[in-house]
């Protein structure tokens, strides 16, 4: 999804994540000379019933004009975590010129997530 001027927009999404370990489910493009505020809000249960768990995270990413995306602070702030598996979570990946979302499952059986994203874009 390419984000490239300044405005405030949601992406609300639903997906199945099969692999146990960090899968890419959504990525948000970065124009060069831009502030992207995003904050995600994930719940997940895994298909058999025996894992669930919320996220809510929040992070300040920047790309200026001839450089990659980075984050503001170290990582984004964990504002909500609650889940039955210590391994079930929800990360990011920072690209040259995008932000990929990632979801973990604990175990190899499916889990189905369900995801807001709010992003304010200033260009």
């Amino acid at each position: 999804m390419a984000v490239s001027k300044s405005r405030n927009f949601q992406d609300a999404f639903i997906t199945t994540v099969v692999d146990p370990g960090f899968q890419v489910v959504r990525t948000y493009a970065i124009d060069p000379d831009s502030v992207l505020r995003f904050e995600i809000v994930a719940t997940c249960r895994q298909q058999d019933g025996n894992n669930r768990g919320t996220f809510r995270r929040l992070g300040l990413f920047y790309r200026p004009a001839t450089t990659p995306v980075s984050i503001q602070g170290q990582t984004w702030q964990s504002l909500e975590t609650i889940r039955s598996h210590s391994t079930m979570e929800i990360g990011f990946i920072m690209n040259s010129n995008s932000v990929s979302i990632t979801f973990r499952n604990p175990i190899a059986t499916p889990c189905k997530w369900i995801a807001k994203v709010y992003l304010q874009v200033l260009k």
